[in-house]
């Protein structure tokens, strides 16, 4: 499947390059003249990248970046910038087209709060000391990485984090990427209640990065992890889940692999036996299905063969396994909701991998 490319350029003759150095790729390139229209034109092709002149008509190419990031199908799409030295780089300009960082420290000191039963002034000025101490150590983390030339704002909210809470401030942020640090709970309280990070999981419906590892500054080495039960097609979870992943990867210069892994079709045997063969013999049937599954994933996105892994065994241990033998920064797997039974007897993926992944986990909805 041939990849659709983006080229957003005034100039006919740029765009005739473009057309022709990639003639005889398996590229698609939609070229557009200006920044009129640009947006929809962009929602219509739905690109895999786009490349944006940043002189384009005078000095609005960087209107344009920000155009196509604040279209919520956009948003992920790589964008690049074309400049020369005729047409230098803006880097201020350019580093506003990206994201901001808002950074949300949420804490309640249960002291103060059993204070306010006995003495309500004094909590409430113990509570604003320690407010202003925690908005300073935030500006402090702040400034460090606003001279990086990323945005940055900073809030304190007075509450445990609970996941409510995290996904209002996330509702009006507007946020494209939630991240949170993992917090393992024990198996007797997951028992009785459900952790914060797995509620996240099934209730965050922007991409969710769960940091457990503080590795590599950025990522070197990202595992995407697919699901080749059933056949591929655009605009998918299994696409979300690469175009996230590429999102990630391609602006750190890190390896992408793909993998899936094929547990046997134990989980679609009836329990009452009725209408299925043996294991064997339903392996047989399904293992060449999820292996064409897979490689048309891989195909349309251009993966190449040493890159892409299908793997045998349970999905949680052989991704888990790969991960940790591959020395991989992230991994990248859809999350999907599932009804109360099925979280009661088999929980998902994504959540059994948070306590066994070596490394960070991005969680994608459909």
């Amino acid at each position: 499947m041939a990849r659709t490319l983006f080229v957003v350029d005034d100039s006919a003759t740029m765009r005739k390059v473009f057309e022709l150095t990639f003639a005889g790729e398996d590229v698609t390139v939609i070229t557009h003249d200006g920044a009129e229209g640009v947006v929809a034109r962009a929602r219509e092709v739905r690109p895999h990248a786009a490349i944006v002149d940043v002189a384009l008509n005078g000095a609005v190419g960087y209107d344009v970046v920000r155009s196509l990031r604040a279209e919520a199908g956009l948003a992920t799409v790589p964008i690049y910038l074309l400049y020369s030295d005729h047409s230098p780089l803006d880097e201020a300009a350019a580093r506003a087209c990206g994201a901001a960082l808002h950074i949300v420290l949420f804490d309640r000191n249960s002291v103060i709060a059993g204070a306010a039963l006995i003495d309500r002034d004094a909590a409430a000025e113990a509570r604003r000391m320690l407010t202003l101490e925690r908005e300073h150590w935030l500006h402090v983390e702040a400034a460090t990485i606003e001279s990086g030339g990323v945005i940055v704002t900073s809030q304190v909210v007075w509450a445990r984090p609970g996941a409510d809470d995290i996904l209002n401030v996330a509702a009006d942020q507007q946020a494209d990427l939630v991240v949170k640090d993992v917090h393992l709970e024990g198996a007797l309280q997951r028992v009785l209640l459900t952790p914060l990070d797995w509620q996240l999981l099934r209730q965050c419906a922007v991409p969710l990065m769960l940091v457990n590892s503080l590795g590599h500054a950025l990522p070197r080495r990202i595992v995407a992890a697919v699901d080749a039960s059933y056949e591929y097609k655009a605009g998918d979870l299994n696409d979300r889940v690469i175009q996230e992943a590429l999102r990630l990867a391609i602006p750190c210069d890190a390896e992408l692999h793909l993998i899936h892994a094929f547990s046997g079709p134990q989980q679609l045997i009836d329990p009452n036996g009725a209408g299925v063969g043996s294991i064997g013999e339903l392996e047989r049937i399904l293992l060449p299905v999820y292996q064409r599954n897979f490689a048309a994933i891989a195909d349309a996105h251009s993966v190449p063969a040493d890159r892409r892994h299908f793997l045998r065994g349970t999905p949680v241990r052989v991704i888990s396994d790969f991960a940790r033998q591959r020395h991989s920064d992230v991994i990248v797997i859809g999350s999907v909701r599932h009804n109360f039974i099925d979280r009661l007897i088999m929980g998902t993926t994504a959540e059994a991998l948070l306590d066994q992944a070596p490394c960070n986990l991005l969680a994608v909805k459909p």
